[in-house]
């Protein structure tokens, strides 16, 4: 049967809004397609429809353009016969705003193409989103060159024309989110907020515990190793000054896909001196969700996911001073609107 609905997911965020519509539109699982990025996908998930690991057509070959090129054409191909063959003729695309070359490929085709909740981008006015695009998260010469290949998915002759966030904004059939407030310069005709898209889980399992989401500042380029392992340290100490003894922790996905770093995180968080007993949670593991089934005290820097949380009546404590410290790069991209509301939620740790 040919995927009448593709949906680009990456973080849990994305997952639960498209399984939530799949359910309220009364979508047919047998024509949704999952393309799960930035380590999302998980083999052993039972879904009632076709997911695929999406990373599997990542171009990046690296600082060599011809092996960029080579590993573009290798993508290209696998994608083509794996994903595009397989679509009916007026499918329609889920996504967030940016990521991989492969969703301006197939909003290219698509019927339409709905923008898909996705952080703090989420809250960007356009003129936020037309500065950002401007700047860059990365501006040496060097990040420069690696963010050109990145976007060089294919041959010229072969590229479909790059499109502006802008212009996908302004043309995006529905923004997907869970709260009116996300997406500010869209009609409201347009927004399909979704009303239950965490539905409760682990109930009663979790209740009363603490419960940290951490951030990929390293990853994301915003702090050395050294400087979050330092800030690691410290919000170990403002948890002990409040008497927590154990804590429940998810990694960031970017930090989970990173072996090394992660090695080095788990060496502060796990080192038995500071008295802390910290328990990781399951990659897979949906905090909105648990937060919903459970009375419990998140802690976390900065994220969006704060929102979801807060929204279940969890207390929310952030480490955002500490994040500051390192400098303010780490936050001064982010959208005004979304960091009013992250502050008017949460209070320090």
């Amino acid at each position: 049967m040919p995927y009448t609905h593709v949906f680009s997911v990456h973080s849990s965020l994305q997952e639960q809004l498209a399984v939530a519509l799949v359910r309220d539109r009364g979508i047919d699982p047998a024509a949704v397609l999952f393309l799960c990025t930035r380590g999302s996908f998980r083999s052993a998930e039972d879904y009632p429809f076709t997911a695929v690991d999406g990373d599997l057509y990542r171009t990046n070959g690296g600082y060599n353009l011809a092996k960029h090129r080579r590993r573009n054409l290798i993508a290209n191909a696998r994608f083509t016969i794996e994903v595009l063959d397989e679509l009916a003729p007026e499918f329609q695309v889920y996504a967030p705003m940016y990521t991989y070359w492969y969703l301006r490929l197939l909003r290219e085709r698509a019927a339409a193409y709905h923008v898909m909740e996705d952080g703090f981008g989420s809250y960007q006015s356009l003129a936020e989103h037309a500065e950002f695009a401007r700047l860059g998260l990365r501006t040496t010469p060097r990040q420069k060159w690696a963010n050109y290949l990145r976007f060089l998915a294919e041959l010229p002759e072969q590229h479909p024309p790059i499109i502006g966030v802008r212009e996908l904004l302004e043309n995006a059939a529905s923004f997907v989110v869970t709260s009116a407030a996300c997406f500010p310069f869209a009609p409201p005709e347009k927004k399909d907020v979704v009303p239950e898209p965490f539905p409760p889980r682990y109930v009663g399992e979790y209740a009363g515990a603490w419960v940290w989401g951490t951030s990929c500042l390293v990853e994301s380029g915003y702090a050395t190793l050294g400087e979050y392992r330092a800030l690691l340290a410290r919000v170990i100490e403002r948890l002990r000054a409040r008497g927590v003894t154990d804590i429940y922790l998810k990694y960031h996905p970017a930090q989970t896909a990173n072996t090394e770093n992660l090695a080095a995180y788990r060496a502060i968080l796990h080192d038995p001196a500071h008295g802390l007993t910290v328990t990781e949670l399951a990659p897979g593991t949906s905090l909105e969700s648990l937060a919903a089934g459970n009375a419990i005290t998140f802690v976390t820097g900065v994220s969006t996911l704060a929102f979801h949380v807060a929204a279940t009546g969890a207390t929310v404590l952030s480490y955002l001073s500490e994040i500051e410290r390192i400098g303010p790069q780490a936050t001064s991209y982010l959208a005004k609107g979304g960091m009013t509301i992250f502050r008017s939620i949460t209070e320090r740790l």
